[in-house]
């Protein structure tokens, strides 16, 4: 018994040098609560699968805060009413999370007002950081203020947060072309020229998968952007290989489940 406490105290204090007490910390207690047919491997192989589901849970959570997302959010919830239009087992595809496997597989999520876009880009999002991928999520008009003013700050500040989009995992952006791009003015051909820098940046690192919901048909996007010449081409880096999902039906948040009886 005093040679077992010795050899504890070793794989404790090894542990602890190493940077991993923590799994010392659980191999004490398991060994408390173990039983009389339970060898030593087996309750330190548990111990470490304990603090293995852990470290997985704490890079979770980090991942979540990180992602910008105000709540996790899942499919789950999913009501399937009968005024929503959607192809079912397009969903499932896009749910599996397979497109990740695959560089330029985006994922494009248009249809009308409340029937369901940034919902399921939030599922998207949340499916990200459980399966631990570096996630962000956020709204288009946000994302091009954020990077005009890189920009306009000069120096390394734009091209430094464009290699930072391009190095994420996953990029879930709400509400995409939702700003001034129709109008007239310098602001908006500037906010154009980033926005063809920003696709093109994550076109070329073949590592960031684009999540986009938006209101206007994607394969029509070019109409919203002058010139029609780079609509194109953000068009067609976005799309390439996609999955496109429709939502359609009525707006959600104004209608009465009632009315399906």
């Amino acid at each position: 018994m005093e040679s077992k406490k010795r050899d504890l105290e070793k794989i404790y204090s090894s542990m602890d040098a190493v940077g991993i007490g923590r799994v010392a910390e659980i191999v004490l207690e398991e060994m408390k609560n173990a039983g009389k047919n339970d060898s030593d491997l087996h309750v330190i192989a548990d111990s470490f699968k304990i603090y293995e589901e852990e470290m997985k849970s704490a890079k979770e959570e980090s991942l979540f805060t990180n992602s910008k997302l105000i709540e996790r959010v899942y499919f789950k919830d999913f009501w399937d009413y009968k005024v929503r239009t959607v192809d079912r087992q397009l969903l499932d595809e896009v749910l599996s999370m397979r497109f990740m496997e695959n560089p330029h597989k985006n994922v494009i999520i248009w249809g009308p007002s409340g029937t369901g876009k940034s919902w399921l880009n939030m599922v998207l999002a949340t499916n990200g950081c459980r399966m631990l991928k570096r996630t962000k999520f956020l709204e288009f008009g946000k994302l091009m203020r954020e990077l005009k003013n890189k920009r306009d700050a000069g120096g390394n500040a734009f091209d430094t947060r464009l290699t930072y989009y391009s190095n994420l995992d996953l990029l879930c952006i709400d509400e995409f072309l939702l700003l001034e791009s129709t109008e007239e003015n310098d602001d908006a051909k500037i906010n154009i020229a980033i926005l063809h820098e920003f696709i093109n940046a994550i076109y070329k690192s073949k590592k960031t998968h684009l999540v986009v919901s938006m209101q206007c048909d994607p394969y029509k996007m070019e109409a919203l952007l002058k010139p029609k010449s780079i609509g194109q081409s953000i068009k067609g880096k976005i799309l390439e290989e996609s999955i496109v999902v429709h939502m359609g039906g009525e707006d959600l948040r104004l209608y009465d489940p009632r009315n399906e009886n």
